[in-house]
């Protein structure tokens, strides 16, 4: 029976992929539909989940709202920010695409209230991704 996990990740690699930042109570998990990087020049669906102490949270659960920073967040630079919609496949995730036009590092920003207040903290999650190296 050891050899579960592999096969999971095997069923399931994109899943195993994923990587979930805290802050708080809250936890954020964020997938890409590009290898968990972005392509350049092209659209790349970003999207997340959210759990708050270990119950997935609906979309609606949550007044959120994602930016993407070229390199690090700065009030010198403004963001792009992705029309949000519930996951096609999922309903649990939220998802918007996104597009990156030069190679480099980028940061996404969602940050959060609840919609019934007092639900859980506010919360802002940074999760750094790269774009994908260029195919030949």
């Amino acid at each position: 029976m050891k050899l579960w996990p592999l096969l999971l990740a095997l069923v399931y690699p994109a899943a195993a992929a994923h990587e979930a930042v805290s802050y708080g109570t809250v936890s954020a998990e964020f997938h890409t539909d590009a290898a968990e990087g972005l392509r350049t020049g092209d659209d790349t669906l970003v999207g997340y989940r959210l759990t708050v102490v270990g119950r997935t949270m609906l979309p609606a659960e949550c007044k959120c709202q994602l930016l993407l920073y070229p390199g690090a967040p700065s009030a010198r630079v403004m963001p792009q920010v992705p029309e949000l919609a519930p996951g096609f496949d999922d309903p649990q995730t939220t998802e918007g695409w996104v597009k990156v036009d030069a190679p480099g590092t980028y940061t996404l920003v969602l940050a959060g209230k609840p919609a019934q207040p007092g639900a859980f903290d506010p919360f802002r999650i940074e999760y750094v991704l790269n774009t994908l190296k260029e195919t030949p």
